[in-house]
């Protein structure tokens, strides 16, 4: 299963469930498994930080393969999700 990803992906993937495991306990959130509002609050707050929407889909993802890793509900696909980051790209792309 771990050779299914590039040794940077991971990498990246860690960092990025690290920080949502930080974000999730400083605002008493359970990490896992994650509600669809919740993820799409970290999301959010990440777009108000000015992080990149790339690094936002990084963040998605990590979170995605953290669900089904532990083979439970994958908040990402959730509507909501997708919804906020729409926003996001769409606030991005604005002048």
């Amino acid at each position: 299963m771990q050779r299914s990803k590039a040794a940077n992906t991971l990498r990246g993937y860690r960092a990025a469930v690290r920080a949502w495991c930080q974000w999730a306990n400083t605002h008493d959130l359970p990490a896992l498994p994650a509600r669809s509002e919740d993820v799409a609050a970290y999301l959010a707050d990440m777009a108000l930080r000015k992080r990149r929407t790339s690094t936002i889909d990084l963040h998605r993802a990590a979170l995605r393969y953290l669900h089904h890793l532990a083979q439970v509900a994958v908040p990402t696909s959730h509507p909501l999700v997708s919804a906020t980051l729409a926003g996001i790209r769409r606030e991005d792309d604005d002048p």
